[in-house]
């Protein structure tokens, strides 16, 4: 937030550091907000939310800080409640910022081969979820993170695939009225109703008994994401959320 006085020029503060601001006709303050459909607001009394990514100074890991704005017509002051800092729990897991809030995604790799359903309960026994993508960019950071691990090399001639969310749904066995995505249950509790980071291969999903989905390397090293048997047996890899710890 920035106020500006005519006299002492501006003021920057920052999220949390301040819980009210009366209107001043002397003083011009302004405060950034997200409006998802562009326009701006039609008057300065409208509530408003905001949000900021940044990284810890201390353990490198990213950082997401939201508040709200509200203006009180009786005191003639915006308000402004913070959630406070919730931070991702390792610098190598990516934070995304979704409808429903902000998510972090790793890439867990091992050296045991473990089916959807066992990759599934090692992760709830931690606290977390099988991710999906909401988006092609979330789609994007996971191809990046299997090149940097050198999945993508020439010289690489394991059939290297991770497990994510999505188990076909009973209704859909057999049925082909069921096409995409909608023959799969999703459980990754962030994810929008229709999102747009589920880049399937050619021709994927297909067949009625391919039960769940996986992010697969090709031959050619491209990635993508197929419809595979839930008891096909994966390298210990999966890519997961990570639960946010409050900053302290």
């Amino acid at each position: 937030m920035v106020v500006y006085n005519k006299d002492d020029g501006c003021q920057t503060f920052e999220i949390g550091n301040l819980q009210a601001v009366k209107r001043d006709p002397d003083n011009r303050i302004a405060f950034k907000v997200f409006n998802k459909n562009g326009t701006c607001p039609a008057s300065d009394m409208e509530p408003g939310k905001g949000y900021m990514f940044g990284v810890n100074e201390t353990s490198g890991c990213q950082i997401y800080i939201g508040y709200d704005i509200n203006y009180d017509p009786t005191t003639e002051s915006w308000k402004l409640n913070s959630t406070g800092v919730t931070m991702c729990l390792s610098p190598r897991v990516k934070m995304f910022m979704r409808d429903a809030g902000p998510w972090c995604i790793v890439m867990v790799s091992g050296s045991d081969c473990r089916n959807h359903t066992a990759s599934v309960a090692s992760c709830k026994t931690i606290g977390d979820e099988l991710s999906g993508f909401e988006t092609p960019e979330e789609f994007e950071f996971m191809k990046q993170r299997v090149n940097t691990s050198g999945w993508l090399n020439a010289t690489n001639n394991r059939n290297s695939a991770l497990w994510m969310d999505g188990v076909r749904k009973p209704e859909c066995v057999g049925n082909p009225s069921c096409q995409g995505l909608s023959a799969f249950e999703l459980s990754d509790p962030y994810l929008s109703a229709n999102p747009t980071g589920f880049m399937f291969n050619p021709g994927q999903p297909n067949g009625t008994t391919e039960d769940c989905l996986g992010f697969v390397v090709n031959p050619d090293k491209t990635v993508g994401i197929v419809s595979t048997l839930l008891v096909m047996l994966v390298r210990n890899n999966q890519m997961k959320d990570i639960s946010f710890p409050d900053v302290r």
